[in-house]
């Protein structure tokens, strides 16, 4: 079983910078610095040259890279005429959203403060039939959650992060929103929050707001409605695996690598999927069912290293 936490974080680090790349229009190298007027803005010639994507929905909310040179500070752009909400900008790039708008072909115009503009003419289409394709969801893994949330999921599919700068998919879990440890044009990482029992649909939103729905695919149930008794193991990532039994609807026994640390007599009771030990000499481990197979806890007790902990059902 591998550590949810870290793994997500590797993956969280490596594409921001991506992502962070591709929304400054930097292909391995910073943009050279345009030339300043004496009040710090760019004097260099104003061109809008490409937008990304060139069509989207006629409600909006699609996000739009625009490239050229010459953006100012505070530098306004319209697509059809019509204002569009900025997120990011740089003298080359604006990464904005676009506001509804009838469909057709229009033009898209930057204007900097010093009154100065630039268009793409006929440079984005709103289709009602848009040129990307929706997101596809496929599966979500694992299938059954805890009532009490923070169980670690994996869906995969297709289109959900169409273009590297779209880091605002969302995902819903029946009336659950979840925003996305991280998430690729194929895979999403996430936790899931607390919800009522039942069965759900898994529905995943672009910035488009195209979406792609896999009805029923999800189970929230009461953590006492896991089997958790068995041998349990977490990853060994960062030192010997933490290994634990629970016999009888208790925690009978901890330890790290091949060690017995630590046995209960009688077994440490496990109460709505959850339990808890602190000794006198220091030696603490509690931990949580979140799914029939994961569960996840902090332990403190050598030869472990004291972290937090995933573990899987053996």
């Amino acid at each position: 079983m591998f550590d949810f936490n870290r793994l997500v974080a590797r993956i969280l680090i490596a594409g921001l910078f991506a992502c962070a790349g591709m929304a400054l229009g930097c292909e391995g190298h910073s943009p050279s610095a345009p030339s300043q007027s004496s009040a710090g803005q760019s004097t260099a010639a104003l061109t809008v040259t490409t937008i990304s994507p060139s069509s989207g929905v006629p409600d909006g909310g699609t996000a739009v890279a625009v490239s050229g040179s010459g953006f100012q500070t505070g530098a306004s752009l319209t697509i059809g005429g019509i204002a569009t909400s900025v997120i990011v900008e740089s003298s080359t790039t604006i990464v904005a959203r676009t506001a509804a708008h009838a469909t057709g072909t229009v033009d898209v115009v930057v204007t900097n403060r010093d009154g100065r503009s630039a268009a793409l003419t006929g440079g984005y289409t709103y289709a009602s039939d848009p040129l990307v394709p929706p997101p596809v969801v496929m599966s979500i893994s694992p299938s059954i959650g805890s009532t009490g949330g923070a169980t670690p999921v994996v869906i995969t599919g297709t289109g959900f992060q169409r273009a590297g700068y779209q880091s605002g998919v969302l995902v819903t879990l029946g009336d659950a929103v979840i925003s996305p440890l991280y998430a690729n044009s194929t895979t999403i990482w996430a936790e899931v929050p607390a919800h009522a029992p039942g069965q759900v649909d898994v529905v995943v939103t672009n910035w488009d707001g195209q979406t792609g729905r896999l009805s029923g695919a999800y189970t929230f149930a009461l953590p006492e409605s896991f089997d958790f008794n068995g041998n349990w193991q977490s990853d060994d990532h960062d030192g010997p695996p933490v290994r634990f039994t629970i016999q009888n609807d208790g925690l009978a026994s901890v330890g790290c690598g091949t060690a017995t640390t630590r046995t209960f007599s009688p077994p440490i009771p496990v109460s709505n999927g959850e339990f808890s030990f602190s000794g006198d000499d220091g030696v603490a481990f509690s931990g949580r069912i979140v799914s029939p197979s994961i569960a996840r806890g902090t332990i403190s007790m050598a030869p472990c290293i004291p972290m937090t902990w995933y573990a899987a059902k053996q």
